[in-house]
């Protein structure tokens, strides 16, 4: 009996021990398949982190790269061409870090088809007009950026990046989910392991502690990389403030040698205008004329740039009242011209009295110029009703536009008509949307060649 009874109880621990082994084999590998499992996964997201940070920096690179370029056309100083190269090295670099980081997404590599040559065709524009600016000076240098195709080509950049962003944002988002996913998977089986073997649930306690340390190490790395961003923003914002004092004192310091062209020519033709010929005397004329608009030129820029700076004094202003006003001494100057102007009379806002005062003025001047070759000039500010909102309008019966061009419309320098047709500095329309901005309102247009054109404006 007690024989029988041994050898029971030596079955059973046998049995036990089999079983226990095969329970404590059984975790152990399920345990590690889960942990391998959630040590890949977290691979991936890691690196669709390093996909999104590469972007980020190649996109980087595309700006700092076009601001070293635009710092040597304005300056022609050396030293911006030096963080220009750097930028062109890094955004190589990016380019083939994203080749490789991609190759196991065929969408990815497709869109990186797509986007390397916009790159370059980008790098080569900027190049192009460095050379320009060496060879030729900053106007042949600024009439190449007017004439150039950069905005489209970098909206398009934009575009495939931003596609490319948008899917790794979705990958993250499924691997993090995984992530999440394996690791209560993990948490469990460690659970039930513990029961089997002490030692087992040390193992997962030492990768459990390891995968915290790299997740802390990441958190410190994100906030290093915000710190610097913000030290990038605040470095960024120094070099506007000493870009606009640049601008500020080479505009003071044209004054000088533009009004001394304007006296000279003036003295000439004065003293010699008798010895003159009509060809020379033309020629005078023109060289005054050049001065006089290079003169407004600086003028306007000066405009544009104090406005960055002026303090808004919101005051109510009633626009209908001002518009009359410019009306009337459109007429007086002008009494021969035929001309129908409709001013709503209540169309009272809250705003900065002088800056909209400035916007009126160029708008209705605008509109002014651009039927003068109408045989009555048709003219209306008005407000009409949008998804709610009050939008204001000024509408002409002139030239009008195509609006393939609305696009440039609105930016500094950017013309949509011949100056000998209708003469002027580019820089009115950039005035006007940089005013409504700053009241936290937007401003469009919409037009047809020959047909008028019409400018809408919200002021909140």
């Amino acid at each position: 009996m007690i024989t029988q009874v041994y050898r029971d109880s030596r079955s059973w621990a046998t049995l036990s021990f089999w079983v226990a082994l095969a329970i404590f084999l059984l975790t152990g590998w399920v345990t590690y398949e889960s942990i391998v499992k959630y040590q890949d996964a977290s691979k991936w997201r890691d690196h669709t982190y390093a996909v999104i940070e590469t972007l980020d920096q190649l996109r980087t690179g595309l700006v700092d790269a076009e601001t070293g370029q635009r710092g040597y056309l304005i300056t022609g100083e050396s030293d911006y061409l030096e963080d220009y190269r750097k930028s062109l090295d890094a955004i190589g670099q990016r380019k083939a870090e994203l080749r490789t980081l991609t190759v196991d997404n065929a969408s990815q590599q497709w869109r990186l088809n797509t986007l390397e040559p916009l790159v370059t065709e980008k790098l080569m524009g900027l190049e192009r007009r460095i050379q320009i600016r060496k060879s030729q000076g900053l106007d042949a240098a600024a009439q190449a950026i007017i004439t150039s195709k950069d905005k489209r080509v970098m909206n398009q950049i934009r575009d495939i990046t931003d596609a490319m962003n948008e899917e790794e944002h979705n990958l993250l988002k499924q691997r993090d989910q995984l992530v999440a996913r394996q690791a209560n998977r993990t948490e469990v089986i460690l659970a039930c392991a513990a029961l089997v073997c002490l030692s087992l649930l040390r193992i997962a306690f030492e990768m459990l502690k390891r995968e915290i340390t790299e997740h802390t190490n990441a958190e410190i790395r994100i906030q290093t990389l915000n710190e610097n961003l913000e030290k990038n923003v605040h470095h960024l914002g120094s070099l506007n403030k000493e870009l606009e004092a640049f601008s500020y004192s080479v505009s003071h310091d044209l004054r000088t040698p533009l009004r001394a062209l304007d006296g000279y020519s003036k003295e000439l033709l004065e003293n010699l205008g008798g010895r003159l010929d009509a060809q020379n005397q033309s020629d005078l004329n023109r060289i005054r004329a050049a001065a006089a608009r290079m003169g407004q030129l600086i003028d306007d820029l000066l405009d544009l740039s104090r406005l960055a700076r002026t303090e808004l004094a919101r005051e109510d202003i009633n626009l209908g009242a001002a518009a009359d006003k410019i009306v009337q001494e459109f007429q007086k100057a002008r009494p021969e011209r035929q001309a129908e102007f409709v001013i709503a009379p209540d169309l009272n806002v809250k705003g900065d009295p002088k800056l909209l005062q400035i916007v009126l003025q160029n708008l209705l001047e605008n509109a002014w110029k651009f039927t003068e070759k109408r045989p009555v000039s048709k003219i209306e500010l008005g407000a009409t009703e949008r998804d709610g909102q009050r939008v204001f309008f000024v509408k002409d019966n002139g030239a009008g536009f195509d609006m393939a061009y609305v696009g440039k419309l609105f930016g500094a320098f950017q013309r949509l008509h011949d100056s000998d047709e209708f003469p002027g500095t580019g820089i009115g329309l950039a005035t006007v949307q940089r005013i409504i901005n700053r009241h936290g309102g937007t401003i469009w247009a919409e037009a047809k060649v020959g047909d008028g054109a019409a400018f809408y404006f919200t002021l909140p």
